[in-house]
This record gives structure tokens, sequence and C-alpha cells, in this order.
């Protein structure tokens, strides 16, 4: 089980730190993708042993809802 929650933390780390270094948009808003990804890194170093689960379903979710948004960004 550490084993998993170790590999999610880095996973969530490793895309959510170059996300908001680079700008990546995952809504409309910018400061909602700031505190979104601010989020999920909090979770995925929080010691708690279902935090980096939650920090990925975040992420995930972020990332597919988010995704009308940025086309339309896109599109415009």
């Amino acid at each position: 089980m550490d084993l998993g929650d170790a590999l999610l933390s880095g996973l969530v780390l490793v895309i959510a730190i170059p996300a908001i270094l680079s700008g990546q948009r995952l809504f409309a808003i910018r400061s909602l993708d700031l505190a979104v990804l601010g989020i999920c890194i909090a979770l995925a170093i929080w010691p708690q042993p279902a935090a980096p689960l939650i920090a990925g379903l975040l992420l995930a979710l972020s990332w597919h809802f988010g995704k009308p948004r940025r086309l339309a960004l896109e599109t415009a």
C-alpha cells in the first residue's frame, strides 16, 4: 500500500507542478487552475493514506471536466 501511495503521489506531483509552472489550462479561469493544482499538490504530500488517491482523482476529474472549457478557449 505504501508503494502505491508513493507512486500516486509522485505521479500527481510530476503532473501538477509543471502544469503550474508552464501555465497549463484546466479551466477558463486561471485562479481556479492554480487553486485546484495547489490543492492536488497539498493532498499529494499530505501524510494520510487516502490523500494521494484523492489528489489523483481530483486531478483526473479536473482534467476531464475542464476539457470543454479548454476546447472553447483554443477555438476562440
